[in-house]
């Protein structure tokens, strides 16, 4: 069972828990507990033990009306541990639970109250991702996964609930990946212990609760953190929680994990070669990728999302995500004809975004008008008309963007460019352009009463 292995994987470190959980009774031993009312008080004495300052008493004013921000001065003022760091934001958490949990008549402001809590904590993580607080950055982000688990053990407003587990998967994950690869390059033993004894806790906690992605994402994340001690505890529990769901990508899952396991171990040499021979789950090898990255190694980066691209049959919105992934990675090798190139295929996939990017590249590398017809096909092919003729307009394209309308054809695209000289058409061009673009317009619209007759009052504006 999971818990022996958590428990032995403790014996053997003499490790002991923190305690994220943020039931009702968990705070008993907690010092910061009920502390939003005196914490004014107990800033305010920090403040007259250090020097005395204009921005002290400004900090001192803005807590007294923000009790969130007050939580985030008290911990820049005093000298705490991780841990205690931890315990002080905990007792906040707590207190916003409680309040949301008794359904008072302005539960609205007590879910913005969390969410305001939540972005000021979210500040202070990203502000303590380097070196030596890795670990405060560690045990505030697993606090906050714990109280999206909390609002839905405690049933809070669904809507809420939905929404704050959102914010947390869509940010917070993400977060996690980068400590957990600052973490490896750091590649403190304790440390590292502890964030897989504490990713363990969480996973054991929570991982039959729909929950089971993140938590072999989390697992993933500690696989790097290893050594040929802790690999072993990390792979049982992979196989553990591995018994316990359907997942129709398990065996590639578990791969995924031992890709961090062999990076931690032998390197990115061997790395690529197993991630491109074992690993098929295309979430899990843009993780990898993204983890490369993360520790500065872009080389294993580019060689596993090349071979990716080149060897594999990939669905559009795949596609997509490992082109912008590369395009990345090309970006900071400065290697700007794969840049180009790249960003090319992103627009041929319909990625409006990449146009700029194509653009920009090939104009550096000094072949732009080489390639201009051929994004200007792809482009009228794969983009939307008035997408399109956006972007000619802010680059300034303006005999393309007079060929473009010259090939309209259905009556949804003519709809389309009058929307286009409407909105933006009259603003952007000079009289000539828009007299030209108009015009052709003009014979489009011929045969529809209501586009002819707006096509004819932008002309009169032309004129007047």
């Amino acid at each position: 069972m999971l818990n022996d292995i958590i428990e032995q994987f403790m014996k053997s470190k003499n490790m002991t828990n923190f305690d994220f959980s943020l039931r009702p009774n968990h705070d008993i031993d907690n010092p910061f507990a009920k502390t939003s009312m005196d914490i004014i008080d107990r800033l305010q004495q920090s403040i007259e033990k250090a020097d005395k300052s204009v921005l002290g008493d400004v900090l001192l004013d803005e807590a007294k009306e923000h009790i969130n921000f007050s939580y985030k001065i008290y911990s820049q003022v005093v000298k705490m541990t991780a841990e205690d760091e931890g315990l002080l934001f905990k007792a906040r958490l707590i207190e916003i639970l409680n309040e949301l949990e008794s359904k008072c008549d302005n539960e609205n402001e007590q879910f913005a109250d969390l969410l305001d809590f939540a972005a000021i904590l979210t500040n202070i993580i990203e502000n303590h991702i380097h070196d030596n607080e890795l670990k405060n950055a560690f045990i505030i982000t697993l606090l906050l996964f714990e109280t999206a688990e909390e609002m839905r053990i405690r049933n809070i407003h669904i809507p809420f609930t939905l929404e704050f587990k959102d914010y947390i998967i869509d940010n917070h994950l993400t977060l996690l990946h980068v400590i957990t690869a600052k973490a490896h390059q750091h590649n403190d033993k304790e440390t590292n212990n502890f964030f897989i004894n504490e990713i363990l806790q969480y996973i054991n906690k929570f991982a039959y609760n729909k929950n089971i992605g993140i938590c072999f994402d989390m697992l993933y994340f500690a696989s790097y953190l290893t050594n040929e001690e802790s690999a072993a505890v990390i792979t049982q529990a992979a196989a553990e929680l591995q018994k316990h769901t359907a997942h129709s990508t398990s065996k590639s899952i578990l791969n995924y994990i031992n890709a961090g396991i062999i990076y931690a171990d032998k390197g990115s040499d061997e790395t690529v070669e197993y991630v491109c021979k074992n690993v098929k789950d295309y979430h899990c090898i843009g993780n990898i990728a993204n983890t490369c990255m993360l520790i500065d190694d872009i080389k294993c980066a580019e060689k596993i999302l090349e071979f990716v691209v080149q060897n594999k049959k990939l669905p559009k919105q795949f596609k997509l995500s490992f082109y912008q992934q590369l395009q990345i990675v090309y970006s900071l090798l400065q290697n700007e004809t794969k840049f180009a190139k790249i960003a090319k295929a992103r627009f041929a996939l319909g990625d409006k975004n990449a146009y700029f990017d194509a653009v920009d590249a090939y104009t550096s590398i000094g072949i732009y008008e080489q390639v201009k017809e051929e994004i200007h096909k792809t482009a009228c092919r794969q983009v939307p008309i008035y997408d399109y003729c956006s972007l000619l307009a802010d680059n300034k394209e303006f005999t393309l963007l007079i060929d473009r309308f010259n090939i309209i054809q259905s009556t949804k695209d003519i709809s389309e460019a009058v929307k286009f000289m409407d909105d933006k058409g009259i603003a952007l061009y000079d009289d000539d352009t828009n007299k030209r673009l108009l015009n052709i317009l003009e014979e489009k619209t011929k045969n529809y009463k209501k586009l002819s007759a707006h096509v004819k009052s932008l002309l009169d504006l032309i004129t007047l």
